[in-house]
């Protein structure tokens, strides 16, 4: 098994989430789109803006989504605290350090 293999296999693709069973009911043209990707802000982002455009869907269906959409996000970040937790706890140099830049780079970029 190669390592990408094993970094993603216990991943979701966004098909897989609540967001993408709203979207199977909802919108599968955008499911199609971007069902197989791995969920992450930037792709939510771009999923609540191809929905706030399709003008089939009501007011409440959209407010539907972002209710859903904030839900993923928190799982997210969820996942990230629990990285982090986890190595903040090792022994290992790198693992302390290089999540922790990453975190310092993404911050940088929303700001």
């Amino acid at each position: 098994m190669t390592f990408a293999a094993l970094t993603s296999s216990n991943k979701r693709r966004l098909r897989d989430t609540k967001v993408g069973s709203w979207l199977t009911a909802k919108a599968p043209s955008i499911l199609d789109a971007v069902g197989d990707i791995l969920p992450d802000s930037g792709l939510l982002g771009v999923v609540k803006n191809l929905v706030d455009k399709d003008p089939s869907l009501s007011h409440e269906e959209r407010m539907e989504l972002q209710t859903l959409l904030h839900e993923e996000r928190a799982a997210i970040e969820g996942e990230l605290s629990k990285r982090w937790a986890s190595d903040m706890s090792s022994d290992s140099w790198l693992s302390k350090n290089s999540f922790a830049h990453e975190i310092r780079k993404r911050q940088k970029n929303v700001s």
